[in-house]
């Protein structure tokens, strides 16, 4: 029987850091921009979708293993579809950050994985 190899996350390439921070600005830049002098009601719910996504996917990508990761990862988009239009009436506008900063958080929590076992070898 073959043993599965320990995974030890995987080095980012700094592009791939930048382009996820990026991401994350145009997460919450966009939709400000749509709704113009009105950004002001939506700050909350794109403060919950983005912190919501971040930490969601981060962690995952942090503890688990890419492929079970990824499972979740698109358990959670499609989980935070479901509660944000169908729950939490009028949280529509947490979905995209939501989404965009789980993508990002990918990137962060994979990278963290490998820099916190590259500290312990």
């Amino acid at each position: 029987m073959t043993k599965a190899r320990r995974w030890l996350g995987q080095r980012q390439h700094p592009v791939n850091l930048i382009a996820a921070a990026c991401l994350l600005v145009v997460a919450i830049g966009v939709p400000i921009g749509i709704a113009g002098e009105h950004a002001g009601v939506l700050v909350p719910y794109l403060t919950v979708g983005s912190v919501a996504g971040l930490v969601w996917a981060g962690s995952v990508f942090a503890l688990l293993r890419p492929v079970t990761a990824s499972s979740l990862l698109v358990v959670g988009i499609f989980g935070a579809m479901f509660l944000f239009s169908r729950v939490l009436d009028g949280w529509d506008a947490a979905l995209l950050p939501f989404a965009m900063c789980s993508l990002a958080g990918s990137v962060f929590g994979a990278h963290l994985r490998w820099t916190v076992e590259r500290l312990r070898v």
